[in-house]
């Protein structure tokens, strides 16, 4: 019955199931050669990995297990609990990071610790599979299509850089950004000959768009170990090494930061803990971890293929960082935003980094050890942009709001209206609510035609206009809020 009430709302709605308007509408409408140029942009022609299985597309699913794990390590519960006939549809494919992140947690104690997996969208857009899913898990939040193709040649194909020994007295400063030149001199240090210049980087991950890997992996860029960066300064060719990274990483034709003389996570990370190696600046002991962003996260404006790839970092660098019951103190630099979604702390990416921090400093605690996770956002850079707008409205009411959109950009934009309950008390306040029934919306065209409409039920969309669609996410509860464990450090443009 409630595959035939879902098929009759997708026919009345004209859209199939959708997690948020961010992520499907994009994928409703690119054309099969648009797909097709994404799919091989940055990666050789071919959609077949190396089993010769055709990979198909793909969504970022973070993910939390319902039932305790009784035996082995997480990681494997997870990729086995995927391999049972109901959930085999999904064709889960898993991170090296990811899988290493999880095994740091413990599910049984903690309800809300979970992971990213990447899923078949066909399969999570059909309900009957979707079921089967929550049945066993709950799904927290549904990622950006990812389209799979043959993967690119990689320096390292999996997460094998060795961790670096920490004492608690020895501070990371940790950087998620796009453009860091990890092998600026200004994050160096001299060797004990007093001459050859040594990475402070215990590791870095240059982070790529998911490429398939044998079996059921994802390669997501590739990891460098301090070995493998100071091979690089050995080299003495800074440029060169960029150069030759972004080829082999990203593919011809993307956008590579990092080549550029000037770009922003080197100057970023530069006033966060960049030094001279001559100097006696104390930055010199504070070792770093980088996580650089793939150039697609960077280009898309609503900030919602930033999430993932952000809060992935957010998880590797406090799963490297922390070793048995040593926690060190680690500061993660986020110099990024995203104009989509609430900023209220009910956004996922809001939320999830802000449990990354908590279930560290409770693992810290839980240990004896007085080291503790931060993370410090920009803030304000957006201040005089007027990009939200805000109106208590009652009865019959009306409120006008002017939508300036360039005439030459042919780029999705989207306006989001949201509402909030009114109790401002307690773990879920302020959490979106869904908008009432008889609220009505009216949208002017550039032609200054009216389209005039009534609010879809939750969960549902409607075509109002020409390459215009309303959709109605339903209200969603992260569990509770975690602001309050976060370190917010704000800074004026």
């Amino acid at each position: 019955m409630e595959d035939l009430r879902e098929k009759m709302m997708a026919k009345r709605s004209n859209t199939s199931w959708f997690w948020d308007a961010y992520t499907h509408w994009p994928a409703e409408h690119l054309s099969r050669e648009e797909r097709e140029a994404l799919r091989d942009r940055a990666r050789p022609a071919g959609t077949e990995n190396g089993t010769g299985d055709t990979v198909g597309d793909m969504a970022s699913v973070f993910i939390r297990l319902k039932d305790p794990i009784s035996l082995g390590a997480p990681s494997e519960a997870v990729k086995t609990l995927f391999q049972t006939d109901g959930l085999a549809p999904f064709q889960a494919r898993f991170s090296d990071q990811e899988l290493a992140a999880f095994d740091g947690t413990n599910p049984n104690t903690d309800p809300t610790a979970g992971l990213f997996v990447f899923l078949n969208r066909t399969a999570l857009q059909d309900r009957k599979h979707r079921r089967a899913l929550e049945k066993v898990a709950t799904i927290v939040d549904v990622g950006p299509p990812v389209l799979l193709g043959t993967p690119l040649p990689q320096t390292v194909s999996t997460d094998t850089a060795p961790k670096t020994k920490h004492g608690t007295d020895t501070p990371i400063v940790a950087i998620i950004d796009d453009g860091i030149g990890f092998l600026n001199r200004r994050f160096t240090r001299f060797a004990a000959d007093g001459v050859t210049l040594k990475t402070r980087f215990d590791v870095f991950w240059l982070q790529a768009m998911e490429q398939a890997a044998e079996r059921d992996g994802i390669k997501i860029g590739t990891i460098l170990s301090s070995d493998a960066i100071n091979a690089l300064l050995a080299k003495g060719d800074e440029a060169r090494a960029y150069q030759s990274l972004g080829q082999t990483v990203f593919g011809p034709g993307s956008r590579q930061a990092i080549k550029q003389s000037i770009s922003h996570g080197t100057h970023v990370l530069d006033l966060a803990a960049g030094a001279e190696p001559a100097s006696n600046d104390p930055l010199i002991k504070v070792s770093l971890m980088g996580v650089q962003l793939p150039p697609e996260s960077i280009a898309d404006t609503s900030g919602s293929l930033i999430e993932t790839h952000s809060i992935m970092g957010v998880r590797w660098i406090l799963s490297r960082a922390a070793d048995g019951a040593v926690f060190p103190n680690v500061y993660i630099n986020m110099s990024l935003g995203t104009v989509a979604g609430t900023k209220n702390g009910t956004n996922f990416v809001e939320y999830q980094v802000a449990k990354e921090i908590q279930t560290y400093n409770a693992r810290a605690a839980s240990a004896g050890s007085k080291g503790r996770a931060h993370v410090i956002y920009a803030y304000g850079n957006a201040y005089q942009s007027r990009l939200i707008s805000r109106k208590a409205l009652s009865g019959d009411q009306a409120f006008s709001v002017d939508w300036r959109i360039q005439p030459d950009d042919f780029t999705a934009s989207y306006l989001e209206i949201m509402t909030a309950e009114q109790n401002q008390m307690g773990p879920k306040s302020g959490q979106k609510a869904d908008l009432p029934r008889a609220l009505d919306l009216v949208l002017t065209d550039p032609r200054g035609t009216e389209h005039k409409n009534t609010v879809p039920k939750p969960g549902e969309a409607a075509d109002i206009a020409d390459g215009c669609r309303l959709y109605h996410v339903p209200a969603r509860t992260l569990e509770t809020r975690a602001g309050d464990v976060i370190s917010v450090v704000g800074a004026s443009p």
